[in-house]
């Protein structure tokens, strides 16, 4: 057996003798034992750790869901299907050794699970299992198969993911892509051809991602953490990527009862230009500007590359709104570019209305003009149609609608100056939350969501007479949809406003600094009545 091989068996001997070390700790004395960061070598590649799978699930209970599936008026269903499910796991449940309630309750403290690519050997596989005094049935689990804090990296990550304030995470995850690549590359010879273009392509400063889950808090239903740690200067496609700080507050047209907003901050003059870059030195000086102008600009007579993309902003708004009564076509969206150069943008504008060639139709709403897409007439009902877009300028926003409505809202909602997002309760303690987990700084995008429109709609739809008889025919062939559908017969849905309880609305914010990006994701507590 050459070194190298004996090396990785010994590696692995190691890491095995660790997992059945663990498995074997009394539970009481676990509590003393180093957290997995620490047990683990700096050369850890990838992790995914649970510090407490009991409190995870305790916590999990707590929240918003966790309550839902509690409620009296639920739970009927959701014990049928459970049964169900524990119905059609017997096979796998005779080939492990152990019924499925048997394997869930193993897991008595931490569980982690790591990637270790030391330098002489191949990347090893390492789990940890805390199982207290679930060890004999640990041993089954094993007998079928066979520190972290050092690294600067993870340790910068878990800094910028720590949980909620005196809430530590219920779980977490680091990987170093190129550390991944650089160790299978040790044996596969495409990896290197892939490590080797890293450079070429500005990924080589892609140093990290991890993150955290918490969830229960006094104040918040759950809060995702996720970082992308990028070593400055950025080049290529991480610095093509052009996402930039700027203003959050909603626009005076956005309504206050939106399913969904969301406002981005992109350079996209940078992003052409670093993208532009990266292509050419695949080919030649000015191929990019050379084929946007002969494929688009030359036949459209509109300059992307010397009119449009200066004259834009860089702010992109997008609005959803779910319309009554409820059907497959209920969503509506709405998209807002910004321009700095409204002369600009009117020019442009005009010439995409004689470009479509009399397929638009000339509309006006409280004074303000806009096109429609010619549609042909139908008998189909309003709610089962295709939605029909619309496109106008709207102060200095270019404005792509799916469909009229939401574009006469917007107007509507500008003129009368009252009803907007920007003034609605619960939009505003999403954004000082928002304020509170940016540190004052700037963001690059934010969004805001009332999960309970969703919601609504997917309840409507799912207790429709429509749904319920095209379920009952699916459930002849399909055993899945079958146990579904009896589950619902004997156990139906309860009102929405039960389930509308356990909603609150959720924010996410995206930071843009010299680390990297930040992704913060949060669903505050729904408000008890």
């Amino acid at each position: 057996m050459s070194p190298s091989r004996q090396g990785v068996f010994r590696l692995q001997a190691v890491f095995l003798a660790i997992a059945v070390m663990l498995a074997a700790v009394p539970g009481r004395a676990w509590a003393k034992r180093p957290p997995s960061p620490k047990l683990l070598p700096d050369t850890t590649v990838a992790l995914l750790a649970f510090p407490d799978v009991p409190e995870l699930a305790e916590r999990f209970m707590g929240t918003a869901m966790g309550r839902m599936t509690q409620d009296d008026q639920v739970k009927p269903l959701l014990t049928a299907l459970y049964g169900s499910w524990l119905d059609s796991a017997a096979e796998f449940e005779e080939q492990i050794g152990l019924t499925l309630p048997e394997l869930l309750a193993i897991p008595q403290g931490e569980v982690t699970v790591a990637l270790v690519a030391p330098e002489d050997a191949a990347p090893t596989p390492v789990f940890m299992l805390d199982v207290g005094d679930q060890r004999s049935n640990a041993r089954k689990l094993l007998d079928l198969a066979i520190t972290l804090l050092d690294n600067p990296d993870f340790a910068a990550i878990m800094q910028r993911c720590r949980g909620a304030k005196g809430h530590p995470a219920q779980a977490a995850y680091f990987v170093d892509p190129i550390a991944v690549m650089r160790a299978i590359g040790r044996q596969d010879t495409g990896a290197r051809v892939a490590l080797a273009m890293l450079p070429v392509l500005g990924l080589d400063g892609l140093n990290a991602v991890g993150g955290t889950v918490t969830l229960n808090t006094e104040q918040f239903d759950s809060i995702f953490h996720v970082h992308v740690l990028i070593d400055p200067p950025r080049t290529g496609i991480l610095k093509a990527i052009g996402t930039k700080p700027g203003d959050s507050t909603p626009e005076d047209w956005v309504p206050a009862d939106v399913t969904a907003y969301a406002t981005l901050h992109w350079d996209l003059e940078k992003t052409y230009k670093e993208v532009s870059k990266l292509v050419d030195s695949f080919q030649y000086d000015g191929s990019v500007s050379q084929t946007l102008k002969q494929a688009f600009s030359d036949p459209t007579g509109i300059d992307v590359e010397n009119k449009v993309l200066p004259a834009l902003d860089g702010r992109i708004t997008l609005i959803a709104e779910l319309q009554r009564p409820v059907s497959q076509q209920s969503l509506s969206v709405l998209l807002a570019i910004k321009a700095k150069d409204t002369e600009v943008l009117d020019e442009v504008f005009k010439r995409m209305i004689v470009l479509a060639q009399g397929g638009l139709v000339k509309k006006s709403w409280a004074g303000k003009t806009y096109y429609e897409a010619q549609s042909p007439e139908s008998d189909v009902p309003p709610e089962s149609r295709q939605p029909v877009p619309c496109i106008g300028i709207l102060d200095d926003y270019l404005i792509l609608a799916l469909r009229e409505s939401i574009y006469q809202k917007i107007i509507t909602t500008q003129s009368e100056g009252t009803n907007r997002l920007a003034d609605a309760p619960e939009f505003k303690l999403i954004m000082d939350e928002i304020g509170r987990q940016s540190g004052g700084t700037d963001p690059a995008m934010v969004r805001f969501g009332r999960p309970e429109h969703a919601m609504h709609m997917l309840y409507d739809l799912a207790t429709s007479d429509q749904a319920r008889q095209d379920m009952r025919r699916q459930a002849e062939n399909d055993p899945f949809v079958r146990t579904l559908n009896k589950a619902l017969d004997e156990n139906p849905l309860p009102p929405f406003a039960i389930i509308q309880q356990y909603l609150a609305p959720t924010g996410t914010v995206v930071i843009d600094d010299d680390t990297g990006w930040h992704f913060t994701n949060f669903t505050l507590k729904p408000q008890e009545e």
